[in-house]
């Protein structure tokens, strides 16, 4: 009984405890330290709404005369020859034609059904009948419901506040009770919790160094010989060693996790702290020898190549078991570490009631606050819905009241593409003329009225004296120029901040090579130089109030010419570098950043538009604006 006195004596005295609390946390920093993962490399850059410019860049030379060659875009018998070789064309003029009943029949019923939307149009100014009235007073019904779900959800809110008050005012007593009974030396109860924690943790780690056995075992077959019968001949090939070292580590992690199992049921109840605390450090041994046998299989899949009856995807499957293997160990030890530091925290159960009982006054303070928010958004919700019947109700009034512009804004969009379906057949019809895009005088017509004319087949050359611009687009861009494609123009004998403007009027059908790449030729229009010192985005066509065709004198046939032709652009559209979408089981994904410090990030799959300059692509579906990508990570570490 003297010697039990003194012993309690000594661990009543306040340096023993402070001294052990600076050894644990010197111990755990040293190894958390060291347990630090390696964060690797990465680059990263923001989703933006822009709009995004498609452009294709070559370098040409200039013309000083333009021969244009036109082709039928449409095939049909030809009814009309309009020009002969030597007559002058404007540019607009119609040269030839052919029969266009067919696209004019169309073109008809285009006009048919714009008078159909015309006319729901007009019905609607007309006025609703009764089954639109019932409609509208429904809306106002519904915004009634609304309206008293919203009630209900007002007083539910003030009952939950009162409910979760009252809970909170209980913790508060009861940490309160707590401080005092361990001022009053009292014994806390946080101690057994934390010793029980421990004892949960080293029944864990004991679990996960069986799974990892076995998982080693699977591959070397050592206790289970037939697991790697498909294998056994190929592993570790480049490098027998490592397999070796790795069977020798084998039976010292089987030995120390024997030894853990076989403590496991002695571990409940948590009452005996000191084998309890023994048998924690014996577990961190075991988990350490087993995490570097672990390291040691690990080598041995390293070395090992997918020959024989080993695929790729089976030694892949191995390796993984192993890497998850390993990462279960490191979170068991991370654990029992964490649980040696409850027991230290536990220990100092005053310091830790009277945290718990100033946290308890703020969780008080922070539920009366919270809840009465939630009390607030809840009122905002019922005036939210009391707008809402109040709107309800004027836009039934002013549903049956004479309509007005707004009432009819869906009818007039749909007036709108039947105009628009219009303009197209109309551009159908275009497409039975030859048309002059450049001023200039027929050189060459071979055109017969009564014969067949066929697409793409040639007709008319014209010859301008105009300048023009002709480059050589190579065949991975060039389905993306089309005919009146706009195209600026800066020359190395003039100043960069001279930009001229043009139009495609010309791509040839015949292929040239050019080094082994296929090219095709392309002729561009030149119109004049642009007044603006730069034109952020180029549309199908250049104002003439925009061009200065005055300074064409200072031109020469044969300058070198840096060419910009546009060929698509999107306004307000989601872009990303296209470094950053990546192919994966056939679909696309981007690496979305979760954790900068930690460069964690989850997958999405995304879809894609149209690829834009500069390395952008535009993100369809899958992303919102501001979301951080990632466009390169260094993942070899």
């Amino acid at each position: 009984m003297e010697k039990e006195s003194r012993f309690k004596k000594i661990f009543k005295k306040k340096w023993l405890w402070v001294t052990l609390v600076l050894l644990v946390l010197v111990v755990g920093g040293v190894y958390a330290r060291s347990r630090q993962p390696e964060i690797p490399e990465y680059s990263s850059a923001p989703v933006e709404k822009m709009t995004l410019i498609q452009s294709v860049n070559e370098t040409g030379s200039l013309v000083s005369s333009l021969e244009v060659t036109y082709s039928w875009e449409t095939s049909g018998k030809i009814v009309h020859v309009k020009k002969k070789v030597g007559d002058t064309v404007k540019k607009g003029e119609v040269i030839a034609e052919v029969d266009s009943k067919a696209q004019k029949a169309r073109l008809g019923e285009a006009y048919a059904a714009l008078q159909a939307a015309q006319a729901r149009l007009n019905l609607e100014l007309a006025g609703p009948n009764e089954e639109d009235r019932k409609k509208s007073l429904a809306s106002v019904t519904q915004a009634k419901t609304s309206l008293a779900q919203a009630e209900a959800s007002l007083e539910k809110a003030k009952t939950t506040a009162t409910s979760q008050i009252t809970t909170a005012e209980k913790a508060v007593e009861t940490a309160f009770n707590n401080l005092k009974y361990a001022e009053n030396g009292g014994t806390s109860q946080l101690v057994a919790d934390a010793y029980e924690d421990l004892a949960n943790s080293i029944t864990d780690a004991a679990v996960e160094l069986t799974k990892a056995l076995g998982s080693s075992d699977n591959v070397l077959g050592i206790d289970n010989v037939f697991a790697n019968d498909d294998f056994e001949d190929v592993l570790s090939t480049t490098n027998l060693s490592r397999l070796n070292l790795a069977k020798n580590s084998y039976y010292g992690a089987k030995q120390a996790t024997a030894g853990i199992q076989a403590k496991v049921s002695s571990l409940f109840p948590a009452t005996d702290y000191v084998a309890l605390q023994q048998t924690a450090n014996e577990t961190t041994t075991a988990l350490n020898v087993m995490q570097l046998h672990l390291l040691d299989v690990q080598g041995a899949l390293d070395a090992t190549l997918p020959i024989g009856d080993l695929s790729q995807s089976e030694l892949d499957t191995l390796k993984t078991s192993i890497s998850t293997a390993r990462s279960a160990i490191s979170s068991d030890m991370t654990a029992i570490t964490n649980a040696k530091q409850g027991i230290t925290s536990a220990e100092n159960s005053l310091t830790n009631y009277k945290i718990a009982y100033a946290k308890a006054e703020q969780d008080l303070a922070n539920i009366k606050a919270q809840t009465s928010a939630d009390i607030k958004i809840a009122e905002s919700q019922v005036a939210i819905q009391l707008a809402a019947l109040a709107q309800a109700e004027a836009a039934h009034d002013s549903f049956v009241a004479p309509p007005r512009t707004v009432d009819v804004a869906s009818l007039k969009a749909d007036v709108q593409r039947q105009t628009a379906a219009v303009a197209a057949m109309q551009a159908e019809v275009q497409k039975t003329n030859i048309t002059a895009l450049a001023p200039g005088v027929v050189a060459k017509i071979d055109l017969k009225i009564g014969e067949v004319a066929n697409m793409g087949q040639t007709a008319v050359v014209v010859v301008s004296p105009d300048f023009n611009v002709e480059v050589d687009i190579s065949e991975s861009d060039i389905a993306k120029v089309q005919l009146g494609d706009t195209a600026h123009f800066t020359f190395d004998a003039l100043r960069d901040d001279e930009i001229y403007t043009g139009e495609v009027v010309a791509i040839d059908s015949a292929k040239t090579e050019i080094s082994g790449v296929i090219y095709y030729k392309t002729k561009i229009l030149l119109h004049g130089r642009l007044n603006e010192e730069k034109m952020e985005i180029a549309t199908s066509t250049t104002p003439t109030s925009s061009i200065t065709t005055d300074v064409l004198t200072d031109l020469k046939s044969g300058m070198t010419v840096n060419v910009q032709i546009f060929t698509d652009s999107k306004a307000g559209v989601l872009v990303v570098p296209q470094r950053a979408v990546l192919e994966k089981n056939g679909q696309q994904i981007v690496r979305v950043l979760t954790n900068p410090v930690l460069v964690e990030y989850e997958e999405r799959i995304v879809t894609t538009g149209l690829r834009g300059d500069e390395g952008l692509i535009e993100i369809t579906s899958g992303l919102s604006e501001g979301v951080e990508v990632i466009t390169f990570i260094d993942e070899t570490e």
